[in-house]
């Protein structure tokens, strides 16, 4: 049985994914020192994507153990597979856009289709095809070897990894943001990951909230306002077995949507409309900006809930 809380934390998270990529240079400065805020708002969208998946990782090993060979295949499938067919799909388009010339649209990319491609697989490239699709190299790497960690012991495994990834990120990157491909993502990808399946497994433990708390508050004093991101990813996960009560089919809706809204909201979908916003007077660039996630959040949704039964369903995320 799905987890509503899950659905409800994913619908709020991929809400706070696509407000990351509203960005336009077209925008006037006060739209775009707004639009700053909101992506620190949501700074901790990513990081609870990743920890939801730890969470939903121990669910799965509770229910059904997996040896490492098996989890690497089916994280191969599920998340690898995509990531390369989704590179070859984007970097098609661009190729297309590009042979037409349409002025002033895709001239950051490389002109070649293999060159677009290498620079999507080289994570660190600035110029990726889509710039959301590093999550699933980073999500397997993460997963992949939170599994070999807790094959030894469930609890001291994903303990040991939250511990010495969150030691690594306070050390070395201390300043990381809350999206996009970089060493302080892993590190506290890591972090994440790895609590959301130790507080899977203690999710009826008495003292859950009271050790969270020891952490969340060791983190602020370590990182200052840039473990806040951390923190509220920690404490979110710590609450899905309460926020059970606090369901609403529009969460159910939404959140079970978010893996189709994450693949393709941008660039071919979002962007164009943000060109569009920001070609109204200035007073409404912001309104503009807004409305632009509010109607791709919602095409992508209700095109995941068209196609989820018919032949179609394999374009699903």
């Amino acid at each position: 049985m799905k987890s509503k809380s899950v659905s409800m934390i994913k619908a709020f998270a991929i809400v706070g994914v696509v407000f990351h990529h509203i960005a336009n240079r077209r925008f006037d400065a006060s739209t775009l020192e707004v639009i700053r805020a909101l992506t620190t708002i949501f700074s901790w969208s990513v990081l609870t994507f990743i920890g939801v998946s730890g969470w939903l990782h121990a669910s799965s090993e509770e229910r059904q153990p997996r040896r490492i060979i098996e989890f690497l295949r089916l994280r191969v499938v599920r998340l690898l597979f995509p990531y390369v067919l989704l590179v070859v799909l984007y970097a098609l388009i661009w190729q297309l856009i590009q042979a037409f010339g349409v002025s002033g649209v895709g001239i950051k990319q490389d002109p070649s289709f293999f060159g677009k491609i290498y620079n999507t697989f080289n994570l660190f490239e600035s110029e990726p095809v889509a710039e959301q699709l590093y999550f699933l190299p980073l999500l397997f790497s993460i997963s992949i070897i939170t599994h070999i960690g807790v094959r030894c012991h469930n609890v001291i495994g994903s303990g040991l990894i939250a511990s010495i990834s969150l030691g690594l990120g306070i050390c070395f990157a201390r300043e990381s943001g809350g999206t996009g491909f970089s060493v302080g993502m892993l590190l506290f990808g890591f972090f994440s990951y790895s609590m959301g399946y130790l507080l899977y497994l203690k999710r009826n433990d008495k003292w859950r909230y009271a050790w969270v708390s020891l952490i969340a508050m060791g983190i602020v004093i370590l990182l200052g306002c840039e473990g806040l991101s951390k923190v509220l990813s920690l404490v979110i996960i710590a609450s899905i077995p309460s926020l059970e009560r606090f369901s609403h089919p529009v969460f159910d809706w939404l959140g079970s949507a978010s893996g189709i809204i994450y693949a393709y909201h941008t660039p071919f979908l979002l962007q164009p409309l943000l060109v569009f916003a920001s070609a109204l007077p200035s007073g409404l660039h912001l309104s503009g900006a807004i409305l632009s996630v509010i109607v791709v959040v919602t095409l992508c949704a209700i095109f995941h809930h068209a196609i989820k039964v018919t032949p179609m369903r394999f374009v699903l995320m």
